[in-house]
């Protein structure tokens, strides 16, 4: 008898002490998580919010936010997303460059100084250096992303290209250049996307291609260049009066404007838009154009940008004006008939079916 005694006591002391631990472990965890929603944590707390940011920025990932975090936190966060309203200040862009001369063109590039394989003056590896079009492509880096930098030395030949069955079907990006006779290009305006699976057919906010009217004016940002050739980007309620000849409209705020950078990367937040794939359009200015896309939502190779990172690139290389295009997996760039980025979308080949595109005429 006294041995079954001490075999249930034995028994009774080990589920006591499972018990033990697992309350243990669940005020742990209890614990840990207040601690997560309330408390200032260096390093996590900036983690969760540009979890929470990318998350609540995408269009099917949103329960990687809501499955965890409560919509107080959430909504918390993003309400104190960044709003840039304005309107760039056009006159301070000197476009179009300086009258190139005959015999005396000017290199407004620095093409002469660049060699394919090393590197520019910031750092930044050379992948093109095309001088009879006009074209230099580098590539760029973050502590999570990889990306490519595209310059134009002529501004008018940056134009807006958009697909040919408006309201029905996008086309691939290097079918739109081709269409338009175009070297390069980047997507452009975002478009109907249910569960990401839309075509590229229907398209948000206003745009102006090549004279063209589509869409509907919205209260997004304006990213548009002016018959001058001037990079506008902001709120812009009147493209008549502000002479626009090709643009787009794109619900992210205002990068940089009359050389200021606007949207900034704090300790805590990725600027309420978090980290994910990233198209930008900038113009210096000496008129000179820049295409960036970044890729992203590939562990791995690259996870994607912050605005603010984009920002901070376009900057050093002296942009005065920029602003987002559509992202997430609709990036893509495109040279000389060919996708140079890595899409996140499975069309790694072609990139996704776009209602429109920026381009670069040729030569």
């Amino acid at each position: 008898m006294n041995f079954y005694k001490r075999k249930d006591r034995k028994n009774f002391k080990k589920i006591m002490s499972a018990v033990i631990s697992v309350l243990t472990c669940l005020c742990v965890f209890l614990t840990g998580y207040i601690a997560l929603l309330y408390v200032d944590i260096p390093f996590i707390t900036p983690l969760r919010n540009v979890w929470i940011e990318t998350a609540m920025t995408t269009h099917s990932h949103q329960w990687l936010a809501t499955s965890f975090f409560p919509k107080w936190l959430i909504d918390e966060l993003l309400a104190n997303t960044v709003s840039t309203d304005g309107i760039t200040s056009i006159t301070q862009i000197q476009t179009p460059p300086p009258v190139q001369e005959e015999n005396e063109p000017v290199d407004i590039l620095d093409q002469a100084n660049l060699t394919v394989g090393e590197k520019d003056h910031l750092g930044n590896k050379v992948l093109v250096n095309d001088i009879e079009q006009g074209i230099v492509i580098v590539e760029v880096k973050g502590e999570q992303f990889v990306g490519k930098l595209l310059f134009i030395d002529d501004p008018s030949r940056v134009i807006v290209g958009s697909t040919n069955r408006k309201g029905v079907h996008g086309q691939l990006l290097c079918d739109l250049a081709k269409s338009y006779n175009a070297i390069a290009g980047i997507n452009a305006s975002g478009f109907y996307d249910a569960d990401g699976h839309g075509k590229g057919g229907q398209i948000n906010g206003l745009c102006y291609s090549q004279g063209e009217i589509w869409g509907k004016r919205t209260t997004e940002t304006s990213v548009c260049f002016d018959k001058n050739n001037r990079l506008i980007v902001g709120t812009l309620n009147d493209w008549e009066t502000a002479n626009v000849r090709d643009g787009i409209q794109f619900n992210h705020p205002v990068l940089i404007a009359d050389g200021v950078q606007l949207m900034k990367t704090n300790r805590y937040h990725g600027s309420g838009f978090g980290i994910q794939p990233r198209t930008v359009i900038a113009q210096r200015a000496d008129g000179v154009v820049m295409f960036m896309v970044v890729d992203g939502r590939q562990v791995g190779y690259s996870v994607g940008a912050k605005l603010g990172e984009c920002a901070d690139i376009l900057l050093e290389y002296g942009a005065v004006t920029a602003a987002a295009c559509d992202g997430g997996s609709s990036s893509v760039m495109a040279y000389n008939g060919k996708i140079i980025t890595t899409p996140s979308t499975p069309m790694k080949d072609t990139g996704r079916y776009l209602p429109n595109a920026f381009l670069v005429k040729k030569k």
